[in-house]
Order: C-alpha cells, then sequence, then structure tokens
C-alpha cells in the first residue's frame, strides 16, 4: 500500500499532467466512454 507521502506525489503528478495533456486526455476518456457504450449496446451472442 502507498503511504501518504506517495499518494500525495501521486495526486500532485497526476494533476500536473492533467493540466498539460486536458485536450487529449479529454479526448481519449470521451473515446474511451463511446466505445465502452457500444460495447455495452452490442447484443451479446
Amino acid at each position: 500500500m502507498l503511504n501518504n507521502q506517495g499518494v500525495d506525489f501521486l495526486r500532485k503528478a497526476g494533476r500536473q499532467y492533467f493540466e498539460q495533456n486536458n485536450k487529449e486526455f479529454a479526448y481519449v476518456v470521451q473515446g474511451t466512454a463511446v466505445l465502452q457504450f457500444s460495447l455495452l449496446k452490442m447484443p451479446l451472442k
């Protein structure tokens, strides 16, 4: 398990990464959500 310092570090790094790659990240999340939705709507055989 991560200690509090490690979690805090990951949060800060994640926030920096998110701010730098906001558009790309949003695009990936949107694409992933669309893909998952498509897979859920697909009839299972």
